[in-house]
């Protein structure tokens, strides 16, 4: 699982932002074995989390402020996305069979018809309630449905994905991580570091 990791720190007023960007593969197709790419499946992107927190001097906490930007990959396009995170898994929405829920995420986005190409979404999650230099960490489930597409020589461009690209693939895709259980549910959520600063 490949990981890209970037830091800044600022301060603006009262508020102290550390700045955290952490990057996971966008992996599809079940995390199965895929010749010529091997286990996890097929890599249909990437998802960057860009961690802001907040100083909140009435209940003396931070909220974590997670902005992710969800990237594909060669012909593959994205139709939906949702993202939730948490302190633990636990706290990403699911079932009682622990598999998540992604209609209760917090974050959710659906193309809204399938004109033009959507390659790139950001969406933005939030964990409240965090102390001041807490140990551990938080988790973020990001799943995303993706689309690969080959072009319509046949019709001009400027109507629906029909008239001028073709679907030859539908997936379902999860930012790259551990999985929720062991079942046949391969959805996935992954962790990154508790990384605030001091109290302002």
């Amino acid at each position: 699982m490949k990981r890209t990791v970037v830091l800044s720190l600022f301060v603006v007023v009262s508020l102290v932002f550390a700045t955290m960007a952490y990057g996971v593969d966008l992996i599809a197709d079940g995390g199965e074995w895929n010749e010529g790419v091997g286990p996890g499946g097929i890599n249909v992107g990437s998802v960057v989390s860009n961690v802001g927190y907040v100083w909140d001097s009435g209940s003396s906490t931070y909220t974590a402020e997670i902005v992710l930007t969800i990237t594909t990959v060669g012909d593959w396009e994205l139709m939906g996305a949702h993202a939730a995170a948490g302190e633990t898994a636990d706290d990403i929405p699911q079932n009682k069979n622990n598999n998540p829920k992604t209609g209760k995420f917090e974050a959710s986005w659906k193309a809204a018809n399938t004109d033009g190409q959507v390659l790139v979404k950001v969406l933005t999650v939030h964990v409240p309630g965090l102390a001041a230099l807490s140990t551990g960490g938080l988790v973020i489930a990001v799943h995303a449905k993706v689309v690969k597409t080959v072009p319509d020589s046949g019709d001009p461009p400027g109507g629906d994905v029909d008239d001028y690209r073709d679907i030859v693939e539908e997936e379902s895709a999860w930012g790259d991580g551990d999985e929720f259980n062991d079942s046949k549910n391969w959805a996935m959520y992954w962790e990154i570091p508790f990384d605030a600063p001091v109290a302002p």
